[in-house]
Formats: structure tokens, sequence, C-alpha cells
């Protein structure tokens, strides 16, 4: 029984650990700064949008040989995940524990796995084209020192890459000016290219007012296409005066997916170590999103 230790502000963690196999929750962390529990009581940390904070509990976990896994969005910068990376390599060279990963917990929604193993099965060809769009009202900044990228567009970045299973060679954004206050948020669209014709177009905005976010994802290949979208999930509800729509959501299971999905890895010692170079080379993209916008000029990204 793997036995984790998680933090992850309005998750519903009893309801994870009923629908958990081979794993139990043994702490929960209520706040960054609520110590870990005793080394023998744990086997393993999840963190959810990890942020700065963080960083002491993360270092004590994986000192200690404990296995980490962060899913973001998160602001940590790529220096600070190389060196949680560099200490989880240290441990495990004299123990078989301490595995460091990140995940876009985007995976783990039901209808982008779905989305995936269609893709994976050849039924909808070779993809040509995908279609993002992200629209919220509030956005956290992928550097909190800095004017940065919002992490949820970064999200968005990775998740086209793991759909098509490559890496953009070029890579423009441009963003709407402005007006008045900053406040008001920001509208951002972005398009990758890759080798061979594929390209994926994003689309991000934090300018709406207060209350639910929107988003949608379609991909079309040469055989067929196929998408999300939250549009389509509304649903009419009566309660007499107006109708109310209300979106039909995918809940709890996404989370109980990747809960899974770390615990099954670690009970069969899956190499997690390929989360961590996914992520980089997100933030890589990122970056050339930033000097995109700031040059208003075609940016092909340098991966290591």
């Amino acid at each position: 029984m793997m036995r984790l230790a998680v933090h992850g502000e309005n998750a519903d963690w009893p309801a994870v650990a009923a629908r958990l196999r081979g794993g139990s929750i043994a702490c929960t962390l209520e706040t960054a700064d609520t110590p870990l529990p005793s080394e023998t009581s744990y086997d393993a940390l999840l963190l959810l949008a990890p942020n700065l904070s963080h960083t002491k509990t993360i270092e004590q976990a994986l000192t200690q040989g404990k296995h980490v896994l962060l899913a973001g969005p998160t602001p940590l910068s790529s220096a600070v995940l190389e060196a949680f990376s560099k200490t989880s390599q240290q441990v495990r060279k004299n123990q078989a524990t301490g595995q460091f990963s990140i995940v876009n917990p985007d995976h783990f929604l039901p209808s982008r796995q779905l989305l995936h193993q269609q893709l994976i099965a050849g039924k909808l060809g070779q993809p040509g084209l995908i279609r993002m769009h992200r629209w919220e009202a509030n956005a956290t900044p992928l550097n909190a020192t800095s004017p940065s990228l919002p992490t949820t567009l970064v999200l968005d970045l990775e998740l086209a890459t793991w759909i098509l299973g490559a890496l953009p060679n070029v890579v423009y954004a441009t963003e709407a000016p402005q007006s008045g206050s900053s406040s008001k948020g920001r509208t951002i669209q972005v398009h990758l290219g890759f080798e061979g014709g594929p390209m994926a177009l994003i689309g991000y905005s934090s300018a709406l007012p207060s209350g639910d976010d929107y988003r949608t994802l379609s991909v079309m290949g040469s055989a067929g296409a196929a998408y999300a979208d939250d549009h389509q999930n509304m649903q009419l509800l009566y309660r007499g005066h107006h109708p109310q729509a209300i979106r039909a959501e995918e809940k709890i299971r996404p989370l109980v997916n990747l809960v899974q999905d770390f615990v099954d890895a670690l009970q069969t010692s899956r190499d997690l170590s390929s989360g961590v170079a996914n992520w980089l080379r997100a933030l890589t993209i990122a970056q050339a999103v930033e000097h995109s916008l700031a040059s208003r000029q075609a940016i092909s990204p340098e991966f290591s």
C-alpha cells in the first residue's frame, strides 16, 4: 500500500482516497507551511499547483528519499526544477526511492485522455491542426517577480505537444493591447508550427468577469476530427424564473486518474523522470512565446 502525503487547495481528498487502488492518503497538508509527517508514516508526496512556498517541503521530502510528484500549474522555474531533479538522482544512487516528476493535470481529464487515445489508435489519421481556447477571470503569472505568461497558458502549450507527440520548430505569439488598468486581464494568441506541417493555435484570455471559465479543444486530422467543448457540455436547469445553464463537469475523476497513475507508477517501478524533461521543454516554449510577444517576430525554440 503506497501512502501519500498530499496538498491541494479545494481538492476532495476523502473522495479520492475512497477510489484509490493500492494507495492511501496518509496525511493532508493544509497549507504550504504544514510540516511533513514523520519519515516512517508516508512514502510519497503529491502537490497540486505547487508554488515557491513549497520549495522547502519538496527538498525535505526528496532528501528523506520520498517520491515527489508535482501537478502543475506552477511558477517554479527551470533552475529550481532541475535542482530538485539532481537531488532526486543523488538520493536514488543509494536507494531505490526518491523519484521526482512533474505532470500536466490536463492529461488526466477523461475528455483529453479519450481524444489522445483516438489519435494514438490512428482513428483521426495524421493530426494537422489543434485549436484551443482558455478564457478565465483570474490568471497567475508564470514568474511572480516579473511580467510573464499565465501558468494555465503554459499548461496548454504543453498539452499541444503531448497531443501531437512532437515539439514545435516555430513559435509566434501576439497579444491584444490593454486599455486602462492591467487588471482587466490579458488576451494572447499563440501559433505553434511543427515539422511536416501540423500546427496548433491557442487562444487565451483572462479578461472574463468573475465566474465560470471556458475551455475548448479541437483536433483535426487527415481521417477525422474530435473536440471537447464546455459549450456543448452545458445543461439547462429550470428552477423557476429564467433557466440557468449548468456545465457538466468532469469533477473528481481527473484527480483520481492522476493520483492512481502516480500510485501505479511507484508500485511497478516505472521511471517518471521524463515528466521533468517534458515540463522543462514546455517552459522553453513559454520562453519562446515571451520573446515573440516582445519582438513581434516568429521564434525558433532551442531545446536542450
